[in-house]
């Protein structure tokens, strides 16, 4: 598993080591998955995101921007 993302609601979901996150302005979630697929969630939507170690925002593997946690509430 890459990260886990839970949902107001809605089920959670699981996103893969090839599924990329980022956070954006005002607490705006953007998936994008291995398929090319972008999701965007505004901030009541999603709960949580969960990632495994080293699974950074933006990235397969890529440079991370500055967050203070890969979890937000």
């Amino acid at each position: 598993m890459g990260f886990k993302v839970t949902y107001t609601n809605s089920p959670a979901t699981q996103h893969g080591d090839q599924d990329a996150y980022e956070f954006l302005d005002r607490g705006i979630l953007k998936i994008t998955e291995s398929t090319g697929k972008t999701s965007y969630f505004v901030m009541d939507f999603w709960n949580s995101l969960i990632a495994d170690p080293g699974h950074e925002p933006s990235g397969r593997g890529g440079p991370a921007p500055d967050v203070l946690d890969t979890v937000a509430e």
